[in-house]
């Protein structure tokens, strides 16, 4: 027959067990975790579509197998580019190597111009290599 008092100090027992094992456990969680880093390679280029089909403001979107690396940038008014990824709210010049699917994005204009805020996905794959990439790009 267990009596009152042994139940007591059993309990107390396993929440002083439960309370060192919790603590113990939380005494390596001061350390930083460490991020993965990645390797981006410098990629350029222009984009070269008939006048006014590349509203102002329009952007440029490189899509690796792993959606978590994709590179972007804003296409200036002379059609070029310089990618950047964003890779754990740090901004990296480039982008990872491998094959990535392009989209060019049509920025919206004030006078709401034909085809403003639609996608246009390219066909073809382009592949970053790890060396300085610059792609022309022609759309239609």
């Amino acid at each position: 027959m267990l009596n009152i008092r042994s139940t007591q100090c059993l309990s107390s027992f396993t929440a002083g067990a439960l309370l060192l094992g919790t603590l113990l456990g939380l005494s390596g969680c001061n350390k930083m975790p460490t991020r993965p880093t990645i390797k981006t390679y410098p990629v350029t280029g222009k984009v070269v579509a008939p006048p006014g089909r590349l509203p102002q403001g329009s952007n440029i979107v490189f899509e690796p197998a792993d959606a978590n690396k994709i590179a972007q940038a804003i296409i200036a008014d002379d059609g070029s580019f310089s990618l950047s990824t964003v890779f754990y709210e740090t901004k990296l010049p480039g982008a990872v190597e491998g094959e990535h699917r392009v989209t060019i994005n049509l920025a919206i204009t004030a006078d709401g111009a034909e085809g403003g805020g639609t996608s246009i996905d390219l066909p073809k794959p382009y592949k970053v290599e790890p060396k300085d990439n610059h792609f022309t790009i022609k759309i239609e």
